[in-house]
């Protein structure tokens, strides 16, 4: 279906306005549609050489904004995820035209751009996250020559196995209602539900407007005590209800702390995306607040959480994120902060944090990450993580 019929009228002169055409003979974009790649990624937070997360991308949509220097493509991507962990095609995907030249995404892209080509595709950016087993469509753009013709998309890293699994062109994930039914705790719970009251682990989180050392030091002992399954057509939502308990001395929060691990070995993050009708509903069931919302020492709380699963999960565990890494600092031993502050320069608190791996679904647009001061910046996240304790 061509985008103007699959987005109606309205949004169609829209485009039209700002310069997007639809495909039409001669444009970049012919050629392009039911193009597919494989990329090999390293899943989040890990270390090493090891590359194991294979990620099907399929040109599913293309749009073309034309101009007399250069022009701007917009992509719309079916992201498969095959792999055993959460992952992202963020920087791993270039176009190399007819002869030959090599395009890298655009990092220039102004807001207005961003946000047109976000609402005509009904995507967020490469840079978010794709849970195993998930097919989710995202956006990607690159400023062009009036001259690129014959596009094709390639792969930056090329998975080590030759033996993976060829796939059709995938259609987007149907995204939980704008408008659910009321959630009730009442019924049963599914065996998937089931299985997963009662597990307990430990994990370890920062002190919220605590001193930067760098280290996770508030340990919370967090157990499940209640689950909604929500399957859907083809992914379903789990909703968790767990009892945070802070063991520590200070506020902190079990933000990105945790993950579910299937029976298949894969992991999966929180989901992020869910509509805010949901969120409440299911906050309202289970009289509890997000994961972000501070704990205070020694008071057990109930906090949700979200995740999106496929259908063929039959089992889940509960599995930290952030582990406990070793007996607190004493009171003798100078936090990072301090020892800046000696040296008697003024130091940004945004370079006084230890360097963290890309916490890619809080990146909005694509076009703004690898340029220091981003939305993508890891050490601006953490610096406004720690100013404002929480998201």
């Amino acid at each position: 279906m061509g985008w103007l019929g699959a987005r109606g009228l309205v949004l169609g002169l829209v485009l039209l306005s700002g310069g997007w055409t639809p495909q039409t003979q001669g444009d970049p974009t012919v050629g392009l549609l039911g193009q597919e790649v494989t990329v090999c990624v390293r899943p989040r937070g890990a270390t090493g050489a090891r590359i194991d997360v294979p990620l099907v991308v399929t040109v599913q949509d293309a749009l073309w904004r034309p101009a007399s220097d250069s022009g701007l493509l917009a992509l719309a991507l079916a992201v498969r995820n095959t792999g055993d962990a959460p992952a992202s095609a963020l920087g791993q995907l270039r176009l190399v035209d007819g002869r030959g030249r090599l395009f890298d995404p655009a990092s220039d892209v102004p807001l207005d751009v961003l946000t047109t080509v976000e609402a005509a595709f009904d995507a967020p950016g490469i840079s978010f996250v794709v849970q195993p087993g998930l097919s989710q469509v995202r956006h990607l753009i690159f400023r062009l020559p009036p001259d690129a013709q014959g596009l094709q998309l390639r792969a930056r890293t090329v998975c080590p196995s030759q033996d993976l699994p060829s796939t059709a062109p995938s259609e987007r994930v149907a995204q939980p209602s704008a408008t659910p039914a009321p959630v009730s705790t009442t019924e049963a719970p599914s065996p998937l539900v089931a299985g997963l009251i009662g597990q307990q682990v430990q994990v370890c989180s920062f002190a919220l407007g605590g001193p930067l050392t760098g280290r996770a030091e508030v340990p919370i002992t967090v157990t499940v005590v209640d689950g909604i399954w929500l399957p859907g057509e083809r992914s379903g939502l789990l909703a968790v209800a767990v009892e945070a308990r802070n063991d520590g001395a200070s506020p902190t929060s079990i933000l990105n702390t945790l993950r579910l691990q299937d029976n298949r070995g894969r992991q999966y993050d929180t989901y992020v995306g869910a509509p805010a009708a949901l969120v409440l509903a299911v906050e309202q069931a289970f009289n509890a607040r997000d994961d972000a919302a501070a704990l205070q020492p020694g008071v057990p709380e109930r906090r949700r959480l979200l995740f999106q699963l496929p259908l063929d999960v039959a089992s889940v565990r509960l599995i930290t994120q952030r582990a406990c890494e070793g007996p607190p600092r004493s009171e003798s031993e100078p936090s990072r902060l301090q020892v800046v502050q000696s040296r008697g320069t003024p130091t940004p608190v945004a370079t006084l944090v230890e360097p963290r791996p890309l916490v890619a679904e809080r990146s909005v647009f694509v076009a703004g990450c690898g340029v220091v001061g981003s939305p993508c910046d890891p050490q601006v996240e953490e610096a406004r993580r720690v100013t404002h304790g929480g998201r």
